[in-house]
């Protein structure tokens, strides 16, 4: 339930998927946004595709998408924090209060698991509430999970359904997943 694989190994899993799930996700971004980006290897897929993008600001806990990206063209700006070295990723409470103070066009998020009764779900309890910070601050809240995080229970629920605007996947999900988020209001793409 609390599995935390290292860094390196979340890179390496799922590579294709991450890879879809990013070129689905291009289309939400606007040159111009501004963005909340966690940590995640996902969501690194998707920044790497954005440099084709202009004028973007992204804020991150992301230790990794810093040092990759900051030659990219982006407005770059990192909460600082604790480091979690684990997953390259900034957390505590200066992170938060770092989030705290920007309103942004979007957040970009993923996940370990996802349950429709129990919701979205992280590994570890810094990280979550980090999470829990930039959907609070976006206009528009974007989880990218790929197939293998539905119908997984982790350690600390991070977020209901309703903190969340868009949904993007891998591939079509089971149909009680689909009417699910259709019930709950989340636009599902896969």
């Amino acid at each position: 339930m609390n599995e935390d694989l290292p860094f390196a190994n979340r890179t390496a899993a799922n590579h294709a998927e991450k890879q879809a799930i990013a070129a689905k996700a291009t289309g939400l971004v606007n040159n111009g946004y501004s963005i909340m980006a966690d940590a995640s290897t996902t969501v690194l897929a998707l920044i790497d595709i954005l440099q084709a993008k202009t004028d973007l600001t992204i804020i991150t806990n992301s230790v990794k998408l810093l040092n990759d990206y900051a030659r990219a063209g982006f407005t770059l700006i990192g909460t600082g924090g604790g480091l979690r070295a684990h997953s390259f990723a900034f957390v505590g409470a200066l992170a938060c209060r770092t989030l705290e103070a920007y309103n942004v066009d979007l957040a970009l998020i993923s996940c370990k698991g996802l349950d429709r009764e129990r919701g979205v779900m992280e590994s570890n309890e810094p990280e979550a509430l980090v999470k829990q910070v930039m959907v609070r601050q976006a206009k528009t809240r974007i989880l990218l999970a790929d197939h293998t995080k539905f119908d997984q229970i982790v350690f600390m629920r991070t977020l209901d359904y309703a903190n969340l605007d868009y949904v993007i996947t891998d591939r079509e999900p089971k149909r009680a997943w689909v009417d699910f988020f259709k019930k709950e209001g989340v636009q599902l793409i896969y």
